[in-house]
């Protein structure tokens, strides 16, 4: 297999170190472009919401005789609720309740800004079970302009806490035509297995917060804590932003993933664009196709986080499937040279930012 790298490698770069290179914490509001289909901000959050009828309730903790009040029930679907002041579902020591909530048209703010741990979330989702966010936005309050600076940003914008011996048990949860922005990271995952699983599909992702001079890590779909993450499904989501780590962030690094499928999403920016399991130990039964990178943003590291030239994780014989990624050459985004455009991405390792591309597909 032929495989060009899209500019040449230079030895001093090659021996940076691979872990995380400090980010200068000067971001702009990003335009992503990928080809028509894909999410932005025109087709998700909650304004684009099927129905919604211009304006929202806000919600109360006190029930009022609204759909927007008082504790979050399960069986209960949540229109068109503004949530000022973020929202913990579940209570600590309580696990398995609520389940089945459905949120459709939410706006979800917080203002819980700068350093923190896990509690400083848009959404703490401490416990409970089948949890379905749709047509939602999670943010940092009282934003009117990006970017968004480290003190007004949001540590996660859904935070998964699997803590059980805290009394924290969060279970299956799904997202799907959402806008996430001004957080270090869009979601953190704790837990998904074949029973409780996992979906974020149709979804925006972009202009984390800034870094406060190398503080956060700052990703997009996170997951490096909590239990194992199987049956985990990343579908058909834009993700972009300049950042100083990854845009799909599954850093167990000896742990493996199993039966984990990123497919048909659009990708471009951060440090490392994708980190699928660090050097891919123990991953099987995974599923990485129909991706698009494209040029919106050169990641100041690599496409794809590998520790080597390890592609031999995408080896038919551990039952992983690496297919039909292709690389997209924004109009008007500088990139040279233009035949690039519709070349493939191959999972071979470089750290000189864009991926390495071929003629032919991956098959092995």
């Amino acid at each position: 297999m032929e495989v060009s790298y899209s500019r040449p490698v230079n030895l001093i770069t090659r021996l940076l170190p691979l872990c995380l290179i400090a980010y200068s914490g000067i971001a702009a509001a990003v335009v992503a472009q990928p080809p028509p289909g894909w999410p932005t901000s025109a087709n998700t959050g909650y304004q684009a919401a099927l129905g919604y009828p211009g304006t929202y309730t806000t919600y109360s903790e006190t029930p009022n005789g609204t759909e927007c009040s008082g504790p979050i029930q399960s069986g209960q679907t949540y229109h068109y609720c503004y949530f000022p002041n973020g929202l913990v579902i579940g209570t600590s020591g309580v696990p398995g309740t609520p389940t089945d909530v459905t949120f459709i048209g939410c706006l979800f703010e917080a203002n819980f800004n700068g350093a923190g741990g896990g509690s400083q979330a848009v959404v703490q989702y401490a416990n409970g079970d089948r949890i379905h966010f749709s047509y939602s936005t999670f943010r940092p309050s009282g934003i009117t302009s990006l970017p968004v600076t480290y003190q007004q940003g949001v540590e996660y914008g859904i935070d998964q806490v699997e803590a059980p011996d805290s009394g924290y048990s969060a279970g299956a949860f799904s997202v799907d035509h959402s806008d996430f922005w001004g957080l270090a990271a869009g979601a953190q995952i704790g837990l998904s297995s074949q029973t409780q699983p996992v979906t974020i599909s149709d979804s925006y992702i972009h202009d984390a917060r800034q870094d406060g001079g190398g503080i956060d890590h700052t990703d997009g779909i996170l997951s490096n804590d909590g239990d194992g993450v199987s049956y985990l499904t990343i579908n058909h989501n834009t993700i972009v932003s300049e950042a100083n780590n990854e845009g799909i962030a599954l850093q167990y690094s000896t742990q493996g993933y199993d039966h984990v499928s990123v497919t048909n999403n659009y990708v471009s920016g951060w440090h490392n664009t994708v980190d699928f399991g660090g050097l891919g130990d123990g991953n099987t039964n995974d599923t990485f196709t129909g991706n698009v990178y494209g040029t919106d943003i050169m990641p100041t590291n690599s496409a794809l986080y590998i520790g080597y030239d390890s592609d031999a994780y995408w080896h038919s014989s551990l039952n992983n499937v690496w297919r039909n990624n292709t690389f997209y050459v924004v109009p008007g985004s500088g990139y040279t040279p233009a035949s690039d455009n519709g070349r493939y991405w191959v999972p071979q390792w470089t750290d000189q930012g864009w991926p390495s591309l071929s003629d032919t597909d991956w098959n092995q």
